[in-house]
């Protein structure tokens, strides 16, 4: 009776002396006398009472969620002996999965060099026997397979059942399958919505034995027009006729010089084994045939914080963290690009590939970032969308950019990376303002207790019972999904001396967020790869056009810096 009399006084102290005044305070401040800092204070103040108002409740679900689960790891361990155990809340945060809301990310790896398939299946197979420092296999992960069990995601480790073949493998076809640059994405829209299977591992190296750009195939083409009309002059040239020119629109018969020969590589990978900064970890430390120079060392300790300024950054955590979930868990994201919950088929391309050099003089030029530059300009590309398809331009969108936690403790895979809200303003009207407000935004988010409580809510949330964990997902909603992950400032080789000339990544959209673009850096060059569901856009031009905005907005920004349109682009 004490305490229901206490719980009865509590609420109305929150009430008299909490809610009413701050609410009053709030639309005064919002909409009277438009003082932004003390609207700000007032949602500051009752988010955080309400925080409090809610501690018995979260106290009370944790210890029971925490010991029904110390409860079945013991009953896994008696019964499995370590062959199935619970999966840590952050990988389990990233492993809702169904159709048309995979959580699979997938890479694209183009190489220069003739395809040999058991020397890549005999490359990976190494990579997972190499053990670190203390004697751990550093890629165990890649062993195991996710299962549920009574309602808890859980790993389940296939020891020597596992099998290299059946994870490395060709993607269509055999040893003499030639897939275009237009039909491999063709291939990745197939696959795209669907669950990797369950029975095995949730990850392929899917292999193209010999892939075909767009440029090859048209200069093919063109070489292959020549051949069968040899009258063709051009003042007084007169081309021969090469008989060793052939190709097919099927792409089965194409063939190019041994010098300008290419095979690729898809990654499929289940977000619960990793992460991109990961995946890039890979690529330095075990695909690559030596190190490369790094744009951002992820393991680099220059990195770590002070201690002055993470006690700071929690602090902030504690205080204003309460606001940021509220704000999160009700946004109203309402524009023509938002809307129910993913149905597939998705589509999927990618832009020319720009010189970062030239993003680096935008950047100095208007004293922003790249990060900013590439944000904006992708910001712009739906803007102009948008416009193309007389749809009416959203003042702002919100995105959720993923953002690695620096330093990572070592190079074993996981999900050390978190999301947080980004508003972006596209319907500015000039690139240069977009380009600002993009700046202010990210400048905004990283100083905002956003990223931390996320990344610590990922962890806290991801050892809830499954449904639970959709139910918080579902409170998710922005238009866009950003994914940019910095690679090799240098170029890479593989397998023994082929040259990596490409590498792309997209990253999964799931629920509402119809539109991903990721960015991937890669020996000084960037491609900008786009995947959107129908639901957002379901005309089949809507990513090329996508891509041809994204790309007018960089011409027009690196024009404005005095880069030539010659600079930005990388030629074919």
């Amino acid at each position: 009776m004490a305490i229901f009399s206490f719980a009865l006084n509590f609420i109305g102290f929150l009430l008299t002396r909490i809610y009413i005044p701050a609410g009053c305070t709030w639309v005064l401040s919002r909409y009277v006398i438009k003082a932004p800092p003390i609207s700000f204070a007032a949602e500051v103040i009752a988010s955080f009472f309400t925080a409090i108002l809610f501690l018995p409740i979260i106290f009370s679900v944790s210890f029971i969620n925490l010991s029904v689960r110390y409860v079945l790891s013991l009953y896994l361990k008696a019964k499995y002996h370590d062959k199935i155990w619970l999966m840590a809340g952050r990988d389990s945060f990233v492993s809702h999965d169904e159709y048309a809301n995979s959580c699979n990310h997938y890479s694209l790896y183009v190489l220069k060099g003739k395809c040999d398939l058991r020397k890549i299946q005999n490359k990976f197979d190494s990579i997972l026997q190499e053990k670190d420092g203390k004697g751990e296999v550093v890629y165990d992960r890649m062993k195991r397979r996710l299962v549920r069990k009574f309602g808890y995601y859980c790993w389940e480790h296939l020891g020597e059942s596992f099998d290299i073949t059946q994870h490395v493998k060709y993607l269509i076809g055999d040893e003499n399958t030639v897939l275009t640059e237009d039909q491999v994405f063709d291939e990745l829209k197939k696959m795209y919505d669907y669950p990797l299977e369950g029975d095995k591992p949730q990850w392929e190296i899917l292999v193209i034995p010999k892939y075909v750009y767009k440029i090859h195939l048209r200069n093919s083409r063109l070489n292959n027009a020549i051949v069968e009309d040899c009258s063709i002059e051009t003042d007084s040239l007169e081309p021969e006729c090469n008989n060793n020119v052939t190709g097919s629109i099927n792409g089965n018969s194409l063939q190019d010089s041994p010098n300008d020969a290419h095979y690729a590589f898809i990654v499929r990978m289940h977000h619960s084994i990793m992460d991109g900064i990961s995946a890039g970890n890979a690529l330095q430390h075990y695909m690559a045939d030596k190190k490369m120079k790094l744009t951002v060392d992820p393991l680099s300790a220059s990195h770590q914080l002070p201690l002055w300024k993470i006690f700071v950054a929690y602090a902030q955590v504690i205080l204003c963290g309460p606001r940021a979930f509220f704000k999160t868990a009700l946004l109203d994201e309402t524009n023509c690009f938002h809307g129910p919950k993913l149905t597939g088929p998705k589509t999927l391309s990618w832009s020319r590939q720009v010189n970062v050099d030239a993003l680096r003089r935008v950047k100095d030029a208007t004293r922003t970032s790249v990060t900013a530059v590439l944000v904006s300009c992708l910001g712009g590309s739906v803007r102009n969308l948008a416009m193309k398809r007389g749809l009416p331009i959203p003042t702002r969108v919100h995105a959720f950019p993923t953002i690695g936690i620096l330093p990572f403790p070592d190079i074993k895979p996981r999900n050390r990376f978190t999301m947080a809200l980004l508003p972006l303003c596209i319907g500015l009207e000039t690139g240069l303002e977009r380009l600002k407000s993009a700046q202010r935004s990210l400048k905004d988010l990283l100083s905002s207790p956003d990223v931390l409580l996320n990344y610590h809510l990922m962890q806290v949330i991801g050892v809830l019972p499954v449904q639970i964990i959709n139910f918080f997902i579902d409170l998710c909603h922005a238009t866009l999904l950003l994914s940019n992950v910095p690679g090799p400032a240098e170029r890479a080789t593989l397998f023994g001396g082929d040259e990596v000339t490409d590498i792309g990544i997209w990253a999964p959209i799931q629920l509402g967020i119809g539109i991903g673009m990721s960015l991937f850096s890669y020996g000084g060059i960037v491609r900008a790869t786009v995947v959107t569901d129908k639901v957002a856009c379901p005309s089949s031009s809507d990513v090329p056009t996508i891509i041809e905005e994204f790309e007018k907005e960089i011409i027009n920004l690196t024009k404005s810096a005095g880069v030539h349109e010659s600079e930005v682009f990388v030629s074919d």
